[in-house]
């Protein structure tokens, strides 16, 4: 403790940094009513999307003989703003709250701890991270000699919900009326990861090579059924687990802001579910995961002349649940893909079209339509905007949007007959909004984008 005390006391005070991300859009269905998002597949185009904000909050110290020391904190909102909706009430969460130590004995080891957003590159577009992407709660160590990083990490997570994981219940007590509550079922999942990549250079031109792993573990348990206050009928839960593994290659240095990813990733049991999802539908006779299965590819552009910028993105995947039904509505294929040219008009405005387009394949009858509906979905969309710069990744952006889309009878069949957003083919969407990021410490792009912001 002494020999800390004297490290921070040889160091400079901290320096605080605050950066954001956020959007904000206020719309139109052309009809009276607000805009809405209308898509059908998991992973669809980013531009109908809600408000929502995260706030960077950073205090770094570094040691005049020792490592540099990072406390990271982002709140983040989401939801309708009191504006909107009069409710003085936006949903709050943590993102990150985590401590760093970077350098220690003078190795290039960062060694963390706390809740972190624990990712690497994302489909901009699609507005998903397709391999490495964890809301975690643990610990580890990154190690980064030269053009290499080798990454290990642990957490856990006690999801609330379904009696899936935690689960209070309420009992007699002799010397009670009203009973007590009771910590009945307490199981928490373990979730490891570990991701190595290696840059190359090729000319003016670098290449990124990454692999990477999860494994998630659940212990077994027993949840009650029906709580008749006094008699108590449980249910074991069995142990669980699931593994993914996945690869990523990157190439990028052709031009500003320019580069594309290719990814790719296998997941079976729980980590095709995700970490933060509550198993619910479509398990083994034993209420397992075991024998579901997710695929996915997928591949993000951006390329950039002085004039024109072109994004593109587009994903395929396949996903199994475990309850061994070949023919089964919950089992599918998607594809996405999408493709965004804008024009630079000077330095400050940018003219943007988008067209993309949802394929959903299921593999059983839609229990709304007893049929083997096919759904089709094809957005059109017109983006002017005012930005800080040219370039596609360039913010803060204003922009004026317009989005048509437009359903086959099969898209329109996995939504509710009376669901106001299918009651024809098309669909409107027109909004006035904004995106921005200042300092952010999140991955955007595997080079210096918006100034290096």
């Amino acid at each position: 403790m002494i020999a800390l005390l004297t490290l921070f006391a040889m160091a400079s005070p901290p320096v605080f940094s605050a950066g954001s991300y956020g959007r904000v859009q206020v719309s139109s269905d052309l009809g009276g009513g607000g805009g809405d998002s209308v898509r059908i597949a998991q992973f669809a185009p980013r531009l109908e999307q809600s408000p929502y904000m995260e706030l960077d909050l950073a205090w770094d110290w570094q040691l005049d003989e020792g490592p540099q020391f990072t406390v990271l904190v982002t709140p983040a909102l989401a939801g309708d703003l009191f504006h909107y909706d009069g409710n003085f009430a936006e949903a709050l969460a943590l993102r990150n709250f985590y401590v760093s130590a970077t350098g220690v004995g003078g190795v290039p080891v960062e060694v963390w701890a706390g809740s972190r957003m624990y990712r690497g590159d994302d489909v901009y577009l699609l507005d998903f991270w397709p391999l490495d992407n964890l809301n975690t709660y643990g610990g580890g160590a990154i190690w980064r000699p030269s053009q290499t990083e080798v990454a290990l990490h642990v957490g856990a997570n006690r999801l609330v919900g379904d009696d899936y994981q935690v689960q209070t219940v309420r009992v007699f007590t002799p010397d009670g009326v009203d009973g007590e509550d009771v910590l009945f079922l307490d199981r928490q999942k373990v979730i490891a990861s570990l991701r190595a990549h290696r840059e190359f250079g090729l000319g003016d031109l670098t290449f990124r090579a990454k692999v990477y792993g999860e494994a998630h573990t659940l212990p077994a348990g027993e949840r009650v059924l029906d709580d008749a206050f006094d008699q108590l009928a449980g249910q074991e839960l069995p142990a669980d687990s699931g593994v993914l593994i996945g690869a990523q290659a990157s190439l990028w240095g052709w031009a500003d802001q320019s580069f594309v990813h290719v990814w790719t990733r296998y997941a079976t049991g729980l980590a095709a579910y995700g970490e933060l999802a509550i198993p619910a539908d479509g398990l083994a006779l034993d209420r397992s995961t075991t024998g579901s299965r997710s695929f996915l590819t997928a591949a993000m552009m951006n390329t950039e002349t002085p004039n024109l910028g072109v994004m593109a993105a587009t994903y395929i995947s396949n996903r199994t649940d475990a309850d061994g039904q070949r023919i089964d509505f919950d089992d599918r294929w998607e594809w996405v893909g999408v493709v965004r040219p804008q024009v630079y008009v000077g330095r400050h405005v940018a003219i943007g079209v988008e067209a993309s387009h949802q394929y959903v394949r299921p593999n059983g009858l839609n229990p709304r339509s007893g049929a083997f509906d096919q759904g089709h979905l094809t957005k059109l969309s017109l983006i002017p905007a005012i930005q800080r710069d040219r370039g596609g990744y360039s913010r803060p952006r204003l922009h004026v949007l317009y989005t048509a889309s437009f359903l086959n009878d099969g898209a329109r069949a996995f939504f509710n007959p009376m669901d106001a957003r299918v009651t024809d083919g098309v669909q409107h969407f027109v909004g006035v909004g904004a995106e921005w990021w200042v300092n952010t410490r999140r991955v955007i792009a595997p080079v210096s984008v918006d100034g290096g912001n």
